[in-house]
């Protein structure tokens, strides 16, 4: 016969409790019977797990102050709870075993006020995978605990309608809390830190409501992994290795008034997860992004903050259909930005009540004749023509002024530094990008399978890149500086472009032609006082380089892999000091006039400024040679 204490109380009282309890069976418990007899532990027996063994479903257990070595069981409804809370009352796995601390099958168990620890045993895979306290069941109140130093915190397993409130799981090796194709259970008010992998991790389970977590100092603070509408709110995620939350593969989730700070990746990141709404949430002092959707579109931004991150404040790559409104994004070393590989990437709704250190986003989709407002801190024009953007001051963005698939559309006057691009067109046409001054961007102007556009009189000053352009072909540049850069024009893949009467000065390299970048034309280009190389030629063919000035360059040419024309592939008529010649004409080498160790004079027998000998372009391809080259810089001769 089992014993039990009950509390001295009357009997009517007793009465009153045990119909209380038969009412709340009767609502959702699926034992037939209940008692309500009070168990204490180690009074009426001296292991946790006796007290459960003969306990009756609906019976309490009350734990007394000590430590208890044991791996417990519990298959019925039943409460157990500490006599004083958990830093008194411990639930220890005995060394060598390998299994959970406490294990709950049954619905309708109430866990209150324990610490439970050192699951740290591996199975049979050698993996570390038990846990504090382990539920594969319904309608289970987890209050108040404590779970440290296990492999997982708190584990629920096909387990729905649990509440999980005011615990702690902190320095486990994996999760603090993890619930695995769980649905409809809520999880509050639970403080989860120093977990070796994830404060909170939701793996295929639905329809969850986590809210005013504090989780700090994980891996990631809050991660869901193909777990469809959920809803986070008012959670606490910071100090985190990588995010704060931490989104993979999952759908229609509602997060509202997070707050994602101080992680050493992102705040909020969403990857491949849709139609998620975030509103009213906080990401500020990350080493990341503040939010990153990654591949994650039909989501809604609203009135969140992203402040003061190291990467951008809020950034859409990969992304479709998202609507933006309300947002303020501020002092981040990016603010915004957008971006893709296609057109559906940069289709999105977003109005002009996002700020970017306080002034205006103006994201045009599917818009003609137009003229960007002077405020504008950022410019982002899809599918469209006829747009003028000019006369504006654009910084810390990912781009200054993006041109997406539109044409016929002028940049002017427009002034960038410190964005990734200060001015960037992706497969748009004829635009025109007139004197533009971009600085201490990484890419001063970037055009990416953008054909016949028009880039005069801009001048990018200390970029990484002064004018990038990927796989675009037919355009004119013109009359362009390029100064300090890392770069100054670099051509990837782009073919039959002319480049003319630009400057590049004190840059690390000059111009680049990389990439099967085949049959432009360069002429009347300065290309000075470069530190590395003047001209670099990479796997290009049947580029006509003529009529452009080669001083004071590290080396002036490093060709690689490729066959260039070194002078013009036509006899030009010219005025050369005051008298008309007709020659083929090259390009101007310092190093050609001073060659003094040569055994060929370097001399210009008949006066009309080409020099009787050839110049060797490069000792490693014998085919570079410039015989026409010229003795004096291009700008004495009058065509």
């Amino acid at each position: 016969m089992r014993n039990r204490t009950i509390s001295i109380v009357s009997a009517f009282l007793i009465v009153l409790v045990v119909v209380g309890c038969a009412i709340a069976v009767n609502a959702g418990a699926s034992d037939s019977a209940v008692s309500s007899a009070v168990i204490y532990v180690p009074d009426d027996y001296a292991t946790i797990q006796g007290a459960v063994n003969n306990a009756a479903a609906g019976d309490t257990i009350i734990v007394r102050d000590g430590t208890y070595l044991e791996s417990v069981k519990v298959n019925k409804r039943l409460t157990i709870r500490s006599e004083n809370g958990p830093a008194n009352t411990i639930v220890a796995s005995p060394e060598g075993v390998n299994d959970h601390v406490l294990t709950v099958t049954a619905d309708h168990v109430s866990i209150n006020g324990l610490t439970v620890k050192n699951a740290t045993g591996k199975n049979e895979a050698g993996q570390y995978n038990y846990a504090g306290l382990y539920i594969s069941a319904n309608h289970c109140d987890i209050t108040d605990n404590k779970a440290m130093n296990n492999a997982y915190g708190l584990f629920l397993s096909d387990s729905t309608k649990n509440t999980l409130k005011n615990n702690i799981a902190s320095d486990n090796i994996g999760d603090g809390i993890y619930l695995d194709h769980s649905d409809s259970n809520t999880i509050s008010n639970n403080t989860v830190k120093l977990n070796h992998r994830y404060g909170i991790r939701l793996w295929h389970s639905h329809n969850n409501t986590v809210c005013n977590t504090n989780a700090s100092n994980n891996q990631n603070g809050i991660r869901l992994d193909y777990s469809p509408n959920n809803r986070l709110e008012k959670n606490d995620a910071h100090s985190n290795n990588l995010n704060g939350f931490f989104l993979n593969s999952s759908n229609s989730n509602t997060l509202i008034k997070n707050d994602a700070r101080s992680n050493n990746h992102n705040g909020l990141l969403l990857s491949s997860s849709n139609n998620n709404t975030l509103t009213n949430n906080g990401a500020k002092l990350n080493n990341g992004a503040g939010i990153s959707l990654v591949s994650s579109s039909h989501s809604t931004l609203a009135h969140n903050t992203a402040s003061a991150n190291n990467e951008a404040g809020i950034s859409l790559y990969t992304s479709s259909n998202c609507i933006l409104t309300g947002n303020m994004m501020d002092g981040n070393y990016y603010n915004f930005g957008v971006s893709g590989n296609d057109i559906n990437h940069v289709i999105h709704s977003i109005d002009a009540s996002n700020l970017v250190d306080g002034k205006p986003v103006y994201y045009l989709v599917a818009q003609r004749n137009q003229e960007i407002p002077k405020d504008a801190g950022f410019v982002g024009v899809v599918l469209s023509s006829n747009i003028t953007v000019k006369d504006l001051t654009l910084t810390n963005n990912s781009v200054g002024v993006m041109l997406a698939y539109s044409l016929n559309s002028s940049i002017a006057n427009v002034r960038t530094s410190n964005n990734f691009n200060g001015i960037a067109l992706y497969a748009s046409i004829n635009n025109t990008l007139i004197n533009n001054t971009n600085t201490n961007n990484e890419w001063g102007i970037f055009l990416d399978s953008s054909d016949s556009n028009l880039l005069t009189l801009n001048t990018n000053l200390n970029n990484e890149r002064g004018i990038f352009m990927e796989s675009s072909n037919d355009n004119l540049l013109r009359l362009n500086t390029n100064l300090n850069n890392v770069w100054g024009i670099f051509l990837d893949s782009s073919k039959d472009n002319l480049l003319r009467l630009n400057t590049n000065l004190n840059n690390r390299r000059g111009i680049a032609l990389d990439a099967s970048s085949n049959n432009n034309i360069l002429t009347g280009n300065n290309i000075s006082n470069n530190n590395w190389t003047g001209i670099s030629i990479g796997e290009s063919h049947n580029n006509l380089i003529y009529l452009n000035n080669f001083i004071n360059n590290s080396k002036n040419v490093y060709p690689v892999n490729s066959t260039t024309f070194w002078y013009s592939n036509s006899e030009l008529t010219y005025t050369y000091i005051g008298a008309n010649y007709t020659s083929y004409m090259g390009n101007y080498w310092d190093e050609y006039i001073k060659d003094t160790g040569s055994s060929v004079l370097k001399q210009d027998d008949n006066g009309n400024g080409i020099g009787e000998s050839s110049h060797i372009v490069s000792r490693y391809v014998s085919l570079d040679r410039d015989n026409y080259p010229l003795m004096m810089p291009f700008e004495y001769y009058f065509i």
